[in-house]
């Protein structure tokens, strides 16, 4: 009887250890492959940073960097600040072309807020890009438009077609980011009559004196003319007493020199 409780006791104890070290290598396993997926979740992914688009700027060109597609050409020559230079074209019917041999011609470019033309013929080149509705010719680099006839206006001093087509690399956001308003307007203009001073009623001044405008220099309670007036029969009376003080000066001496009178004679 001791033998078979001994006996059962011992399967037992072993069938408890050989759970446990199972229970331990399950669990060793589970806790080292936790920091690893926790480091696959947790990772964060690195940046993708788009390359930076950049467009050719031509130099006078009435959209800076032009158009590459028909709507995007038809969205730019609706702009109010160039609608009416393309007045005469048919967006309807525009269309992307591609030159396939050289043609001269007139072209139109901004200056400031104004659009010339040139007074010298142009060379577009084959394989430029233009757009065009059957009639009417606009360059795709610039939207500047072309005219086999001369056209008008026509700027005194104009760019060389070398300066014309010099075209400078600008970022595609820089053409995008539209101009900053200013946050307060022109001052405002004040009227001359404002900035002239007037005279103040003075009591015990003539009727009428006061309003009258004066100039620093002057009393206020007298008109310039009456002021210049004093002043010149002042200037006279000087002149008159130094004149008649010289007059006696002369007299005495020739009186009391004869002979140096008569020999000068």
């Amino acid at each position: 009887m001791k033998t078979a409780v001994l006996l059962a006791a011992c399967m037992g104890g072993l069938a408890f250890g050989v759970t446990a070290v199972a229970v331990f290598e399950r669990w060793s396993l589970i806790s080292d492959s936790r920091p690893a997926e926790r480091d696959k979740r947790e990772r964060p992914k690195a940046p993708t940073i788009a390359p930076e688009e950049k467009r050719r700027v031509y130099p006078y060109s009435i959209v800076a960097g032009g158009a590459r597609t028909v709507e995007e050409a038809k969205r730019a020559m609706n702009d109010p600040a160039v609608r009416a230079h393309y007045a005469t074209v048919d967006l309807s019917k525009l269309k992307r072309v591609t030159l396939t041999a050289d043609i001269s011609g007139y072209v139109s470019y901004r200056s400031g807020d104004q659009i010339y033309w040139t007074a010298k013929k142009l060379v577009l080149k084959a394989g430029e890009t233009v757009f065009t509705d059957g009639e009417h010719v606009v360059r795709g680099r610039c939207l500047n438009r072309y005219s086999p006839k001369p056209m008008f206006p026509v700027q005194t001093n104009p760019p060389s077609e070398k300066v014309l087509n010099t075209p400078v690399e600008v970022p595609l956001v820089a053409l995008e980011f539209p101009p900053a308003p200013l946050p307060f307007g022109p001052p405002p203009l004040i009227p001359f009559a404002a900035l002239t001073p007037t005279v103040p009623n003075v009591p015990g001044s003539p009727a009428g004196s006061g309003g009258r405008r004066f100039f620093p220099g002057t009393r206020p309670d007298r008109p310039p003319r009456r002021v210049s007036r004093l002043c010149f029969r002042l200037v006279q009376r000087r002149r008159a007493a130094i004149r008649g003080r010289l007059c006696q000066r002369w007299r005495r001496w020739k009186w009391s020199h004869p002979s140096r009178t008569c020999a000068g004679r």
